[in-house]
């Protein structure tokens, strides 16, 4: 019983904490500031628990004195950062860590950080020593960094992006007057999804079209000419998107399915265009609750049709248009923008586990429902008589 208690008292504490990570940052600093409004505190926690704050613990560089065209290594710990950088060159970095540097001249290297005290700026700095060399003078400029491009001319879209969230009620960025979820055809509001007792949520599966990057996961994208790949913190989920390809005819006729379907992708201008089929049953879409419950069943005629743009250095816009004309009231869209995190270089490890008894403490004594056999069929099947 009392670790029921706990882990129900941890998944209350968290929950404001996962709507600010997971949202846009314009919508994620709206709902924190309104959350320690109505708390009179400067974070979402409630008392008795402290607000954290950031904290510089370290920034050194050893040596501190170099000759001209040696090199130094700056060494940094933090506490709870948030978007951190170090000054100048090195740009954005994570709480811990080591960088070389070679400056040309003496240079006074800058940690800075928000989410201080208070929610004020901490800043620590240490100065690289080169002999014979006077002190450079620090410009900050405000000019936007240019877009990057492959050898071909085309958008760099590489790096790892912050995933952040597409549930209803994040930040949404939409046009073209689509709803973001869909509304089913008359005689099919049956495709609900209505979720049992014990039902807690995405576990180590894949529930939602599109997938769920996952509140404070991250993705990473690859490119090439001729294949681009996308990989997902979450699960290590990848899918491949074969460039000025078309579908096969196993996927066209519905023969070969799949969790994340089949993808192949082409070019609008600077525009990446990537259009998915094949999709499994054992997914849903519209999905609600940060993606991990609620919805409704497809059919395997879902089509998804994703543009990715490059719309400046730092954000990346993906675009998400659904349709499964059978079933449901015309398309429906989604546009989530990511932000670029360059002080990641790979994606960290994920481990799921999840066992037979991983969820015993909060389920005990609940009885379980199975699914009626006509979850597991097509809803365009026409042998069910809908």
């Amino acid at each position: 019983m009392k670790t029921i208690i706990s882990k129900l008292l941890l998944a209350i504490l968290l929950l404001p904490l996962a709507i600010t990570i997971t949202a846009s940052p314009a919508s994620a600093q709206a709902s924190a500031s309104a959350q320690a409004a109505a708390l009179g505190r400067s974070c979402a926690l409630p008392e008795p628990f402290p607000c954290p704050v950031a904290r510089i613990v370290e920034l050194t560089v050893e040596p501190s004195t170099i000759e001209p065209g040696e090199s130094a290594r700056i060494t940094w710990a933090t506490e709870n950062p948030k978007d951190m950088t170090i000054s100048p060159t090195i740009g954005r970095v994570i709480a811990r860590g080591t960088v070389p540097v070679t400056p040309s001249a003496t240079t006074t290297y800058t940690i800075k950080s928000s989410n201080g005290p208070d929610g004020e700026e901490v800043s620590q700095s240490v100065t690289l020593t080169v002999r014979g060399t006077q002190p450079v003078a620090i410009i900050e400029s405000d000019e936007p960094r240019p877009i990057p491009r492959m050898p071909n001319g085309k958008p760099d879209l590489q790096g790892v992006w912050h995933g952040g969230a597409w549930y209803i009620g994040a930040e949404d960025y939409d046009r073209g007057g689509l709803p973001r979820i869909p509304t089913p055809n008359p005689g099919f509001e049956h495709l609900a999804v209505v979720d049992g007792p014990l039902d807690v949520g995405q576990g180590c599966t894949i529930r939602t079209v599109p997938w769920l990057y996952g509140p404070i996961y991250h993705f990473q994208i690859v490119q090439t000419d001729d294949v681009i790949i996308s990989m997902a913190e979450r699960l290590h989920l990848h899918r491949i998107f074969q460039m000025n390809a078309e579908h096969s005819d196993d996927v066209m006729n519905g023969e070969e399915l799949s969790y994340l379907g089949s993808s192949v992708a082409s070019w609008d201008g600077d525009t990446l265009v990537i259009d998915t089929r094949g999709f499994n049953l054992e997914t849903h879409v519209g999905k609600r609750e940060y993606g991990q419950l609620g919805g409704w069943r497809h059919s395997t005629n879902l089509h998804m049709v994703e543009r990715i743009t490059r719309i400046n250095y730092n954000t990346l816009e993906i675009e998400t248009t659904l349709d499964d004309p059978e079933l449901f009231e015309g398309p429906w869209r989604r546009v989530n923008r990511h932000e670029l995190r360059p002080e990641y270089r790979l994606l960290p490890e994920f481990i799921c586990v999840q066992t037979e008894d991983f969820y015993e403490d909060i389920t005990d004594g609940l009885e379980e429902i199975p699914d009626a056999p006509w979850l597991l069929m097509d809803p365009t099947n026409a042998e069910r008589g809908l």
